[in-house]
């Protein structure tokens, strides 16, 4: 789940978040985590649902591969 705190943003920025989430729900890829619910809690945040990614996200894979090429599979 992404959350992501939309108190206090302006209203351009909720937008984007907003967007983002359509954007995702869209997606159709056997590549792509796919969208589950998106929700807006009493706090002030966004949360984004995705399907659980078994093999971590791309920005751990990154760090991981230090700098090296990593292999499409």
């Amino acid at each position: 789940m992404k959350s992501i705190k939309i108190k206090g943003m302006s209203e351009k920025e909720k937008k984007e978040v907003i967007q983002e989430a359509k954007l995702l729900e869209a997606l159709d890829h056997p590549n792509i985590v796919k969208f589950i619910d998106v929700y807006r809690t009493k706090k002030g945040n966004m949360c984004i649902v995705m399907d659980f990614a078994d093999g971590g996200d791309l920005d751990a894979r990154k760090k991981e591969q230090r700098g090296r090429p990593m292999s499409e599979g």
